[in-house]
């Protein structure tokens, strides 16, 4: 078991400060302004002996108890009993997790020790997956529990029956598989770019100085087609979700696989369980629990996983190599591998996006490089990183050490305006109810290309560590794909919006909306108005008279070439009519349950069109019609993953 600690991030930094005092604060915050390198701040830092005595994290550490494993076994016994089998379920996985573990590594020891507890906790959660009627999950603890001798009959039994019923039941059992990653229909790209294979071959990269790299279209791209698909470089869990959600693929699993060694994470399969021990969970798996006594972000821990176990040496050699790479590049192609692709599987592009260092107040660059400290501490402590070529742990010359903290600190200011929070949607019916939950933060080197608008051109989901980028609206050559960094300009006023920006991401947004004040949508009127035909200022159903060129839409005109324009305007509202009740129409339906796929989508994507041809923004036909785009495809691809 874990054992528990009054420590947090919060309590480690004030009692470096108060054993500092404010004077000497005040020196060392004189030292983090824009002027100093990031070398130089995390030097100044590192030589403060008072920083090594209070920001080194006591160790806490997670052990595996069969005593505990027996206790969690026998209150999930009294759930099963009780018949509340959720909560049976989520108690026997705890036993699980907790319970003694054969090293995943060495199959003598695999095969030499029953772990008869361990077996027991499966037979038992065997058990509740039968009655939740989970029967796949329910014969995989059957195979888990090996043979346990004390239930031996029970589990024949069980297994038998489960056999049985799923050759009779009429139910797709393999919607209840662990393994989501491999059954979810994760979309497709339909064409991907050669230049950036994670996009479509409909956008490429251009540049700007005023915005840096970005994504513009390249041909013209319709309301819901695919513009990324781009699996995380790196991606870690919230600390609430540890024991929920598979560490390596980020899918909720209903009967997870622990690692074998500490009792903080799970994994949807043996895949995930091998690529995540044989990975990024190697580093963290011993001091995973400090990480989460001190309380720290998910994104904190993206940073160092980067590392994985490439030496500092390694990694020295690395950024040396990439630096002079992008010396010879133009800013729109420094990010390219050796083969001159942008790939998101690379670190080269992770590595040549902007830290924003220069733009940041004194105190924002204190606290960052405050937590590398903080994680240099921990990976010192974790002795897995620093490790000779035998693999024996090792103390590193200070320089090496002073790299590793440099190279954090730039990580986690790359991460705070390049990263993004990982959303999962849950949708649940009779009563029909959507809630979008942040379960973790991913690093994506191409997702970061997107621009931020108040009103985004593009609509990101997220299935577990992967990204999807779909367009909201008509993309025309040249047009900038944008995404939304907060809640856009129809869900919260401009000043809300610019502080959070100019807070988070240190720079002052001027789209269209943020340009023009966009109203909330509350605040703007609920009638329909139609482009004028003359001017296209938007023209009231209610007046019918453009607000702009004073051209009245009423009566038949007193010539031809006014009746043509009113008849053209007439046109173009009966189509918006018709297009916002289909909007309206088939969102009622979504949320009923009650539609079919590809044909719905068709009329969607038309309405998306028509609205978009005769109705200038801000409008709330065209912020509902987005939602109900947004909508159907996170009801769609919920159907298809569970």
């Amino acid at each position: 078991m874990a054992e528990t600690s009054s420590e947090t991030m919060e309590g480690l930094m004030n009692n470096f400060h108060a054993a500092i005092g404010k004077e000497a604060l005040k020196e060392i915050m004189s030292n983090f302004s824009e002027e100093e390198s990031i070398q130089g701040m995390f030097r100044t830092l590192w030589s403060v002996q008072e920083a090594h005595k209070h920001l080194t994290p006591k160790l806490v550490f997670s052990e595996k108890s069969d005593e505990e494993a027996n206790r969690l076994r026998g209150l999930g016994n009294d759930f099963l009993i009780k018949r509340d089998l959720k909560q049976a379920l989520e108690t026997f996985t705890q036993s699980i997790m907790v319970a003694s573990h054969p090293d995943i590594m060495s199959p003598e020891q695999r095969s030499g020790k029953a772990f008869e507890t361990l077996s027991l906790c499966y037979a038992r959660r065997s058990a509740a997956l039968f009655e939740l009627q989970l029967y796949d999950l329910c014969l995989l603890d059957i195979e888990r529990a090996n043979g346990c001798p004390k239930l031996k009959q029970e589990l024949n039994e069980r297994q038998k029956e489960c056999l049985s019923l799923l050759k009779t039941s009429s139910k797709s059992q393999s919607s209840n598989s662990n393994s989501l990653e491999d059954k979810a229909s994760i979309p497709k790209l339909v064409e991907p770019s050669s230049i950036i294979p994670c996009v479509s071959s409909s956008c490429k990269i251009a540049y700007m100085q005023e915005k840096g790299r970005h994504i513009i279209a390249s041909k013209k791209i319709n309301p819901g087609d695919v513009i990324l698909v781009e699996k995380a470089y790196c991606s870690s869990l919230s600390l609430d979700r540890l024991a929920t959600h598979c560490s390596t693929c980020l899918r909720e699993c209903l009967a997870p696989l622990p690692c074998p060694y500490c009792t903080m994470v799970v994994f949807c399969s043996i895949k995930c369980q091998l690529e995540g021990l044989s990975r990024f969970h190697w580093l963290e798996c011993n001091i995973l629990s400090t990480i989460c006594s001190l309380n720290m972000m998910a994104s904190f821990s993206n940073c160092f996983k980067i590392l994985e176990r490439k030496s500092c040496s390694q990694w020295r050699t690395i950024l040396q190599r990439l630096d002079d790479r992008n010396a010879k590049y133009s800013p729109e192609k420094r990010g390219v591998n050796d083969k001159e692709i942008f790939s998101s599987e690379d670190f080269d592009l992770f590595y040549s996006q902007v830290t924003n260092a220069e733009e940041r107040p004194s105190g924002d660059l204190y606290v960052k490089c405050l937590i590398a400290f903080v994680l240099v501490k921990l990976l010192q402590l974790g002795g897995r990183l620093f490790r000779d070529e035998k693999g024996q742990a090792l103390n590193p010359p200070e320089e090496d050490t002073l790299f590793l903290g440099q190279f954090l600190f730039s990580s986690l200011m790359k991460n705070s305006c390049n990263g993004f929070g990982i959303i999962e949607f849950q949708c649940t019916m009779s009563p029909f109810h959507i809630d979008k939950e942040n379960i973790g933060s991913g690093i994506y080197p191409t997702f970061s290309l997107m621009n931020h608008s108040c009103n985004p051109s593009a609509l990101p989901y997220f299935y577990g560590r992967y990204a999807v980028l779909r367009a909201a609206r008509t993309l025309l050559e040249g047009e900038e794909i944008t995404i939304g960094y907060c809640r856009g300009s129809y869900l919260q006023p401009l000043e809300n919006r610019q502080i959070y920006l100019n807070n988070v991401y240190q720079f002052e947004c001027a789209c269209e909306a943020c340009e023009e004040n966009w109203p909330c949508y509350g605040e703007l009127p609920s009638e329909i108005h139609v482009k004028c035909v003359l001017c296209s200022q938007a023209v009231s159903e209610k007046t019918l008279k453009c607000p702009d060129c004073a051209f009245e839409y009423t009566g038949e005109g007193t010539n031809e070439d006014e009746r043509k324009t009113i008849r053209a305007w007439r046109e173009a509202y009966a189509e918006t009519k018709v297009a916002n009740d289909s909007i309206q129409n088939i969102t009622k339906a979504l949320l009923a349950g009650t539609l079919t796929v590809k044909p719905d989508f068709e009329v969607i994507r038309k309405s998306v069109e028509i609205l978009e041809k005769h109705i200038s923004p801000p409008s709330p036909l065209l912020w509902d019609a987005r939602d109900t785009l947004e909508l159907y495809f996170h009801l769609e691809d919920s159907e298809k993953a569970t």
